[in-house]
């Protein structure tokens, strides 16, 4: 890929499916993470290239009557791109909160992937932690044993 088409999020997903398969795990992972990416993206470029049908905008917090503090928020009209139109402004921290754990979330699931792939023909594989033995101030949820072992 040049680097025209980096962010080309579906042309990503278009060279793994030729690679790997549409049944591969990673194909299915970008296929399942496509609405979010696109929808932050398109966010992107409607705030560098403004116009009908592209436009994000963002309400700064504000003192309303009683007292009462309202949060940043957000709304976008992504039509032109074929996404939806956010017409009243939503909590812009909340929002952003959710998406970052989407993107930790994913970045996680596709670096577990690749990693199974690699430990395919070894003794090794990757196991998960049950929550309940996850140590809070060290939150590790993954380890590596061997394949017969299970997760101690």
């Amino acid at each position: 890929m040049d680097g025209k088409n980096e962010a080309h999020f579906d042309k990503h997903r278009v060279w793994i499916e030729a690679k790997l398969g549409k049944e591969h795990p990673i194909y299915k992972a970008l296929e399942s993470a496509e609405p979010w990416v696109r929808l932050i993206a398109e966010c992107s470029n409607a705030v560098r290239h403004k116009e009908t049908g592209l436009k994000l905008e963002v309400q700064n917090f504000a003192l309303n009557p009683g007292n009462k503090i309202s949060s940043l928020g957000w709304r976008y009209d992504l039509t032109k791109k074929g996404l939806e139109r956010q017409n009243d402004y939503t909590d812009l921290i909340g929002d952003l909160d959710v998406r970052i754990y989407n993107m930790l979330t994913f970045f996680e699931e596709v670096l577990l992937l690749c990693l199974q792939g690699e430990l395919k023909d070894t003794a090794l594989m990757i196991f998960r932690i049950p929550n309940e033995k996850i140590n809070p101030k060290c939150p590790i949820a993954y380890e590596v044993n061997l394949r017969s072992s299970a997760s101690s």
